[in-house]
Order: C-alpha cells, then structure tokens, then sequence
C-alpha cells in the first residue's frame, strides 16, 4: 500500500529492490546506487531528484542455531530492526561464489536472529546479512502540497547486470491512519480461536497477517471512495479489522469446522463490507474533497445493505 507523508511535516519513503541471483564479489554490496525522482499526481516531470541512502548495515553469521533455517547466529546484532527486510549473502556450495536471498527480522534474542522465512539452503559461518533498504527523505517544503497517490520513480543500478526501474506511490496527508489491528492483536486472537495452530507458527506469521489485514481494510476503504486518512476516527476500524483478519485466516485454510470454505469466505467478506460501510456512516465526519471542512454533503447519512434469504 502507498506510504504516508505528513503535509508540511515531510517524512522518508522507503523501497526495497529486487535482488537475487549469484555474484562473485565476496565483499560488496550487489547494488552500486539508487537515485529516485518524485511526481505530482498531476505532472509528469520530476519535481524533486536524489540519491537514496542504501543501508549499510553488515553482520556476520556466527553459526546456525538449530535445524531450523529460520533461526541464525551473528556475531553481533545491534541495530537490527524488527520487522526490516535484508539481504541475505550466503557462500554458495563453499566456493567463491555468493548467493543473495531477502529475508525479513521477526524476533531478536541478543545475537539470536528468528527470520519471519526460513533459509532455502544452509548458512555458513562468515555468511553476511547485509542492509537492503533504501530511503528518500521528503522535505517539509516538497509535502506542502496535500494530495493523493504522489509517485516515486527508483532507479537501481546493481554492480553487475542491467539496470532496474521501479515505481512507488505515496500520499501527501494531515493525518495517518492507525492499523485497524496489530500482530499483537492477530496473536491474541489466534491463541482464542485456533486451538494448537499457533503451535506451528513462527514469529514472522503475527506480523504477515497484521499486515495484510490491515492493509485488507485499507482496500476496502480505498474501493468504496473513501480514502483512510480522510476519516474522522480511525480507531474505530478495529472491528473491520478482525474481520479481515478472519479473511486472511480462511486463506490459510483456517474455517471453522463444520462451514463450507467458499462459503465462509464469501460470507466473511460480505460481513468486512458491511461493518466498514456501517463505520463510515457512524463518524461524526468525512472529509472526502481534503479540504478540512465538514460540508454537509459529508456528514452521515443513510446507507443500504443488501440482505439474501437462504
């Protein structure tokens, strides 16, 4: 989903390349640069270019905790960030050859690092996980314009190989939406409900599913006309939430028993579109033009909800 930048505020877009495949540089990062140029929504020249800051972070693998490729040793894991991605930069086969593999940070325990995917293959002592995001920094002077859907064009250039373009978007807003439910929340309810499933999960799969859920709801709104930021309370989507986070669930196969898995879905999407349309209707307001002024055609009003007999 678009990022957030604060009207006026400004912030630091974030982007991940694309990286994969083998080298044989044992000691360089396998991207040279990045530069990016920002776009209005409603130009198509570049107001704003840069150089994006890649991160240079480096830790050396110590060993491999247990069986588990999902769980690694380094010698030193200060300033790791939960929930980053990184690059994994793995000896291939113990040769001269390096293999490059994303992998993202779902749990720390001093150098112990669990990964939110395991492995595909096994790590050596001296393997590297290196620094993968990028970031451009919006100043305050170029967010002074609110608007929607801002583009950010990446440029990548690896060390070896063609060139790679990419594009971002991002939205100009006043306010940010909260997360209508958090991996905290996703565990909580998953301990309730899945009796035993959350035996099998790793620390990456509370995170996964916020993420999606959340971002289900966003979707929704986005579908509907209403963009999130533009809603009075945003809090108030928490229900929404777990109603995406029910979706998300039965496309991991957890229905509960005795209910059709199409049907549920079907059902479950249904009831997400109903409480978000009841939602929006119950706000004190919703600034759908941006201007920061409730107009009377923003205020509630009725709404319809459309009902079948079985």
């Amino acid at each position: 989903m678009a990022q957030e930048i604060l009207e006026e505020i400004g912030g630091t877009l974030s982007f991940y390349p694309q990286v994969h495949g083998l080298d044989t540089d044992s000691s360089s990062h396998p991207i040279s640069s990045v530069t990016c140029a920002i776009f209005k929504p409603s130009s198509s020249t570049a107001f704003a270019t840069g150089t994006a800051t890649i991160d240079s972070s480096s830790f050396t693998l110590q060993s491999s905790a247990t069986n588990d490729l999902d769980t690694i040793v380094l010698s030193s894991a200060t300033g790791i960030v939960i929930g980053q991605q990184y690059l994994f930069k793995h000896q291939h086969g113990g040769s001269n050859t390096w293999w490059h593999q994303v992998v993202r940070v779902a749990h720390i325990n001093g150098v112990t690092v669990q990964l939110e995917s395991p492995l595909l293959d096994t790590p050596y002592t001296g393997d590297e996980l290196m620094g993968l995001e990028c970031t451009f920094a919006i100043s305050a002077a170029n967010a002074a314009d609110r608007a929607m859907n801002y583009r950010c064009e990446w440029t990548v250039v690896p060390l070896t190989g063609d060139k790679q373009k990419h594009q971002s978007l991002f939205h100009v807003v006043r306010t940010q939406f909260d997360d209508p439910i958090t991996p905290e929340e996703v565990l909580r309810y998953a301990e309730s409900n899945l009796a035993g499933a959350t035996l099998t999960w790793d620390s990456g799969r509370p995170m996964e599913l916020a993420e999606s859920s959340s971002n289900l709801v966003r979707k929704e709104l986005h579908a509907s006309g209403t963009y999130p930021h533009l809603v009075g309370e945003s809090r108030s989507f928490k229900t929404a939430g777990l109603y995406a986070l029910k979706h998300e669930l039965a496309m991991l196969g957890h229905v509960p028993p005795g209910f059709d898995p199409g049907i549920y879905l079907q059902t479950i999407r249904e009831s997400l579109k109903s409480e978000i349309r009841m939602t929006l209707s119950s706000l004190t307001w919703i600034d759908k033009d941006d201007d920061g002024v409730v107009d009377n055609n923003e205020k509630p009003g009725p709404y319809s909800v459309r009902a079948v007999r079985r």
